[in-house]
């Protein structure tokens, strides 16, 4: 038998027993390339794409703009939300001057000592509503304050508004709650001597 290369449309011919006709052999149409096959083609390039579209996402979501503070508590719409913020000033000799122990300036950053050291930059603050826990936050860094008699640590926490109450809880501190119009103008809790 004479060799014939894949692509061929003749249909050779086997032989058959003895008294038969001969049986012929269906010959296979050639294959079309991977990338002329329309499936194929199209998964290939679905798949490109949607590489090309992580790869994009990535990078933007990747981009930091130096922003310090918690993130947003939800990404829908923000009209409905309202902001639990202010401060927690650890007072008396209970906190230190981290940048210039000797010589403490409003301003500088300071950490809590004398069994305050739960107040913290990254301490809990819980914000609660008539059903119960509605969001988390953080303390942020320590700064010293009120002409150097105080370590302040600022927190901001979005919640849902138009509830009737809410609580605020930092650390364990015990829980303080606060009406809508209370939190306003800010919150401003004191610990200390």
């Amino acid at each position: 038998m004479e060799e014939r290369p894949y692509w061929t449309t003749e249909q050779p011919e086997i032989e058959a027993p003895d008294g038969e006709p001969p049986l012929r052999r269906r010959a296979r149409a050639p294959r079309a390339l991977w990338w002329r096959r329309p499936a194929v083609a199209a998964s290939a390039a679905a798949v490109v794409l949607a590489g090309a579209g992580v790869a994009v996402g990535m990078s933007l979501g990747s981009h930091d703009s130096g922003a310090s503070g918690p993130p947003p508590a939800s990404s829908g719409d923000t009209s409905s939300q309202v902001h639990v913020w202010g401060s927690i000033a650890i007072t008396g000799f209970n906190f230190v001057d981290t940048e210039q122990p000797t010589n403490s300036l409003t301003g500088d950053t300071c950490a809590t000592t004398s069994g305050y050291d739960d107040i913290t930059q990254g301490a809990a603050v819980i914000i609660g509503g008539p059903t119960g826990q509605i969001g988390v936050g953080a303390l942020g860094v320590g700064s010293i304050s009120n002409g150097r008699s105080a370590c302040s640590f600022s927190f901001d926490v979005a919640v849902p508004a138009g509830l009737s109450a809410y609580t605020v809880t930092i650390s364990h501190r015990g829980t303080q709650t606060f009406t809508a119009d209370q939190l306003q103008g800010g919150i401003r809790l004191t610990l200390g001597d």
